[in-house]
């Protein structure tokens, strides 16, 4: 008896959309609005404007974060909500988010939307998915600095419990793949266990498809039933995979890139084995890792001034990534040290140019053969002691052919 308005950006099913007073979905056939690709608060920012005018303004931090956090596409309206989004946010007049700013590290930084993808959205994430969700609400919405603070903490701890419990996942499901999946008869990953945490095995499965490009879905089990995340590279469409093995699903929903599943154990094998016959009808370019190179440089090309000015095309995400350059002839003049458990930190040159770059810490690159290399990389500016320097962010480093 209730008026339901449903706000959804997902992919409508073949069935059509589930009865309601009102659906705000920009899927729907008949719906003329020119651009698809907002994320759920990004919808609700846009009923929000047609509500209460430009008070809506007001709410585009959280629309920013959403955007990034949901990985949509950062083109046309989303790449201007995620850059004005960033100048709220840089108000620090939530008192939530400024506790969770302050609490994350980067209090007094020029917030980007790597910030919200990577450390602002993660600890907001953690609750719904280690716990409950009504702590991040509250964080959102309270306007004492106290009570802020305190539940700021709460999340950070969330947080990191939610990183223990991804890594040992994480583990398991990659013994898992190693134990099950033979790559020559199979282009999805698909793995699944009893006792994994439902809300890891998003994250679980974009790591895996990090590790060894390729689709994958991890599958949680409890008993007889499961609920699985599905993750995909670049080119392969998720979406139209679970649909043509639907009749092994309990139910599916989601994006080309990204969906979710509900599945009977009994049913699992039928599944891997129908989702790779999709698969294996695919173009074998679907399923090859690729580097959009912009353009080739020298290192005597690259400067901190180069790199501010590519800040004027952010900000970067889904759809609109960080720009990739190229460079060849290179070799290792400091070989790499550990920065963190997962990042690398070691220094090359061109004969003309030497610069610092970070590389993830399980790249398999053979580092007997430290010349006549070629990298592919993004720029970033780091900041020690008050002093600005490039970095390179490595994407790939190999053996020039």
């Amino acid at each position: 008896g209730m008026t339901v308005i449903v706000i959804d950006h997902h992919q409508i099913p073949s069935q059509g959309p589930a009865p309601a007073s009102a659906i705000l979905n920009p899927f729907q056939a008949e719906c003329s609005y020119p651009f698809k690709g907002l994320s759920a608060a990004g919808l609700a920012f846009k009923l929000s404007q047609a509500l209460i005018g430009e008070s809506a303004f007001e709410l585009m931090d959280l629309a920013a974060l959403s955007t990034i956090c949901d990985v949509a596409p950062l083109l046309d309206e989303n790449r201007i909500l995620v850059r004005e989004g960033l100048q709220v946010l840089s108000q620090r007049k939530r008192p939530g988010m400024h506790a969770l700013i302050k609490i994350s590290g980067i209090e007094g930084k020029e917030l980007t939307s790597r910030h919200l993808g990577f450390l602002l959205g993660p600890r907001i994430n953690a609750a719904g998915r280690m716990n409950a969700p009504d702590i991040a609400l509250r964080l959102l919405l309270t306007p004492f600095e106290k009570e802020a603070r305190s539940l700021a903490s709460v999340l950070d701890e969330e947080n990191k419990a939610r990183q223990r419990e991804e890594r040992q996942v994480l583990k398991e499901a990659i013994i898992e793949v190693e134990r099950t999946i033979n790559f020559n008869r199979e282009r999805v990953i698909v793995v699944g266990k009893e006792g994994w945490h439902e809300g890891v095995i998003g994250i679980v499965a974009q790591r895996l498809v990090d590790r060894f490009q390729r689709p994958s879905v991890v599958i949680a089990f409890d008993g007889t039933s499961g609920k699985g995340s599905c993750r995909s590279v670049k080119n392969f469409p998720f979406h139209h995979a679970l649909a043509a093995c639907a009749d092994h699903l309990q139910s599916f929903g989601g994006h080309a890139q990204a969906a979710g599943l509900q599945i009977k154990l009994e049913k699992l094998a039928a599944f891997r084995a129908g989702i790779n016959e999709f698969a294996m009808a695919q173009p074998d370019e679907n399923f090859k890792k690729s580097h959009a190179v912009e353009l080739d440089l020298r290192f005597s090309d690259v400067s901190a001034v180069f790199v501010k000015e590519l800040t004027l095309l952010d900000a970067h995400g889904a759809g609109n990534p960080k720009p990739l350059f190229r460079t060849q002839n290179l070799s290792v003049k400091r070989r790499p040290e550990r920065l963190s458990p997962t990042k690398l930190k070691l220094t090359l040159s061109d004969g003309a140019a030497t610069f610092d770059a970070h590389m993830p810490a399980d790249n398999p690159f053979d580092w007997d053969n430290d010349n006549n290399l070629e990298a592919i990389y993004s720029l970033k500016i780091d900041t020690f002691q008050g002093m600005e320097f490039v970095v390179l962010d490595l994407k790939e480093l190999k053996q020039q052919s």
